[in-house]
């Protein structure tokens, strides 16, 4: 430490020379001196610190194994308190049994994961609530509320608690089917709602939530669990979000059609138990799907199904997005409407598609044409 000091006075004075206003000769050469003594202070410093590191903790190393070794209370109560290293601390307070002690150590100690040690150690269900609801920081809080039996606080905690985190832990453990209605409904959290919703199974109750909540992933959830076949098609059809609607179609079961776009037609909705996955799709309802969908990648989807000459030429003139327009065009035959579009649509992808595609139909195909069509 002296050395240190000394170098550290070398180093100031040699800094005041070197940036002094009224330079001395060989200014290069004290520069040289500055940094050298520079670096040597932060070699020496180095030095310093891992020997103190080692030191320290050797000595941590043998606090922690007088601590195991321990049986007298009164002297683990002396570590517990008093130690300065966190974990001499906290391995002290693994091995007490005091209740009162352990939650003044849990409402006192300045270390987190000190506390979190002595709320595990607590029973008694009074402190554990109290420590629940006033600690500071959210872990503490966290622990103490999972080791809580008392069904009233925890419910009591889930209605109340400003953590959502807890309330998704509460929630998690539930099994009242009108608490958890409630709590899907009114939680602030979607994801104590999403907890919530999950855990439902009353039919009646996943049939509401699917249909009127304002939270998407709570519908999602909700259909997932959803039998009831009339509601399922309903969402299917009119939810505004595609999550929804997809999750809806594929709870009806189609294993074609249901499973990858939107259900449009109700007159399609009844299970084809007896159709293979390879089998014919329905070009009515594709074609529907393909006109109509709100969302691009449910059009594209059902386009690529289609064989409807006279959909897929419409789709081609007609749809907003350029993706979907590329995908009805790799499958149209129309080579009058595909001379058209190479000549004169405004968009320049749409017309060199439609020229490829046009040699296709021809019979002047390459592979790396029919690789463009993915």
């Amino acid at each position: 430490m002296k050395t240190r000091m000394v170098s550290l006075v070398l180093l100031a004075g040699l800094s005041a020379l070197v940036f002094a206003d009224d330079a001395i000769p060989d200014r290069e050469a004290l520069e040289r001196l500055a940094a050298a003594a520079a670096a040597d202070v932060i070699r020496r410093d180095r030095e310093d610190t891992a020997r103190d590191d080692k030191e320290k903790g050797e000595l941590v190393r043998q606090r922690v194994e007088e601590v195991l070794s321990l049986k007298d209370p009164a002297k683990l109560e002396v570590f517990a308190r008093t130690d300065k290293d966190s974990f001499v601390r906290s391995m002290a307070v693994s091995r007490l049994t005091d209740q009162a002690l352990l939650a003044e150590v849990a409402k006192n100690d300045k270390d987190q994961y000190v506390r979190q040690i002595a709320v595990k150690r607590i029973q008694d269900q009074a402190l554990l609530t109290e420590i629940a609801k006033n600690d500071k920081d959210a872990y503490v809080r966290h622990e103490a509320v999972y080791r809580l039996t008392n069904q009233v606080s925890r419910i009591d905690f889930v209605k109340n608690d400003k953590d959502p985190h807890i309330r998704k832990m509460i929630v998690a453990t539930l099994h009242d089917q009108v608490l958890l209605k409630e709590i899907a409904k009114n939680d602030e959290d979607t994801h104590v709602r999403q907890e919530a919703v999950q855990r439902i199974t009353d039919q009646v109750t996943l049939a509401e939530l699917a249909q009127n909540s304002k939270d998407p992933w709570v519908r999602t959830f909700a259909v997932q669990n959803l039998s009831m076949t009339e509601h399922l098609a309903e969402i299917a059809k009119n939810d505004e979000d595609l999550q929804v609607r997809l999750t809806a179609t594929s709870r009806l079961g189609d294993p074609v059609v249901y499973a990858e776009f939107g259900v449009t037609a109700a007159g399609s909705l009844k299970r084809r138990e007896s159709m293979p996955d390879d089998g014919p799709h329905d070009q009515a309802l594709l074609a529907v799907s393909a006109r109509n969908d709100k969302d691009k990648g449910i059009r594209i989807a059902a386009v690529k199904r289609l064989t409807d000459q006279a959909v897929l030429a419409d789709v081609a003139k007609n749809d907003e997005d350029w993706l979907v327009r590329l995908f009805a065009i790799a499958s149209l035959n129309d080579q009058k409407l595909l001379a058209i579009l190479a000549e004169s649509d405004k968009d320049v992808l749409i017309r060199n598609a439609s020229a490829e595609r046009l040699k296709d139909v021809k019979g002047e195909s390459s592979e790396r044409r029919r690789l463009f069509y993915w």
